[in-house]
């Protein structure tokens, strides 16, 4: 408990500052360049803190990411269904809704560093059970490992389920359980790319075994 509450603390402190820098460069709107670097620096950060916070303050037996699962694609995985995201699709508000098939999805899109941050997606799964979500390395039969890139899940009520390290060397791949019929949320949020883009191939795949609903 004690722990809880010093990481509790230490979170609290951490947005404030970041609030208070953003405030700094935003407020008298003299210096555009300044005020959209400190954005940028913040809301990746906050995206971090809130995967950090549903680790610490996991209840309802729902992976943190602390304990999240990686995720290692069949052999020779090939996803006939793919399709490319669209603009605007920055916040969970506006996530681009995507339609999952049996046999999984694969999403084709760009992230920048000066404008475009961060893509979000909802989709609600056709069957019960266990799914991969992972960034694509070349082909979807293989797990991305990225600095400068991670991933998401969220619930229906978007409240962070798991993700992927944010700015360190690591696999973008993680197992979820999914329940059929509610929503999820998938973000795909770049870090450190100043004025680069990137592009990524997010798959979304049942992790067999699945199950229909009863």
């Amino acid at each position: 408990m004690r722990i809880q509450n010093a990481v509790t603390k230490l979170i609290s402190r951490a947005v404030i500052c970041g609030l208070l820098t953003v405030l700094a460069a935003c407020g008298s709107n003299k210096e555009p360049e300044a005020c959209e670097q400190a954005r940028r620096g913040f809301f990746p950060l906050i995206n971090a803190l809130a995967c950090l916070t549903g680790a610490e303050n996991n209840v309802s037996g729902k992976p943190g990411l602390s304990g999240a699962t990686g995720y290692s694609p069949n052999p020779g995985q090939d996803i006939a269904h793919q399709i490319g995201e669209y603009e605007p699709n920055s916040s969970l508000n506006n996530a681009n809704p995507v339609s999952l098939t049996s046999d999984g999805l694969a999403i084709a899109g760009t992230i920048t560093g000066d404008s475009d941050v961060t893509d979000h997606f909802v989709f609600t799964p056709p069957q019960s059970g266990r799914y991969g979500v992972y960034l694509c390395d070349g082909s979807c039969d293989q797990v991305l490992e990225s600095a400068v890139l991670n991933i998401m899940v969220f619930d229906q009520s978007q409240t962070t389920i798991t993700g992927t390290p944010l700015g360190s060397q690591s696999e973008q791949g993680v197992t979820v359980n999914m329940d059929a019929g509610l929503a999820y949320y998938v973000a795909v949020s770049g870090y450190n790319l100043n004025l680069s883009t990137s592009s990524y191939q997010l798959a979304i795949v049942p992790s067999t075994p699945v199950h229909s609903p009863n």
